[in-house]
């Protein structure tokens, strides 16, 4: 599957931070020993971000897009109620989700009928 990077959670599963592959990039032979730290150190040296975008279950697309363009992060991840990551989406997901209704009003367009009977007359 396509990752867009890892939830990093504290000792009680909540969220605390996203580990992305753009957290890498720039990594050289100079600062290779930053890859011997911590996830939570790393993130605390190397990273200046917040917390990462979150949504809950029943976040519209609309406002997973707005959070994805606002933040212009990898991913938003879903949490719980308790804030524990359950998954995350990422731009690709919400455009194959558009795609997929788009697919589906094409086909009601094409089929105005739906799945209603056909009447037959009898002579």
């Amino acid at each position: 599957e396509d990752l867009c990077g890892v939830a990093v959670v504290d000792d009680q599963g909540r969220l605390k931070a996203g580990l992305h592959p753009a957290h890498l990039a720039g990594i050289t032979l100079g600062t290779l020993p930053a890859l011997a730290l911590s996830v939570g150190k790393f993130l605390s040296t190397r990273v200046k971000a917040a917390l990462p975008p979150i949504c809950g279950p029943e976040t519209s697309l609309g406002d997973v897009l707005r959070l994805l363009v606002d933040t212009q992060g990898p991913c938003v991840y879903v949490v719980n109620s308790h804030k524990r990551p359950v998954t995350m989406i990422t731009l690709k997901d919400v455009l194959q989700a558009v795609d997929a209704h788009v697919q589906h009003l094409e086909c009601d367009a094409d089929d105005p009928g739906g799945d209603e009977p056909v009447a037959s007359t009898q002579s």
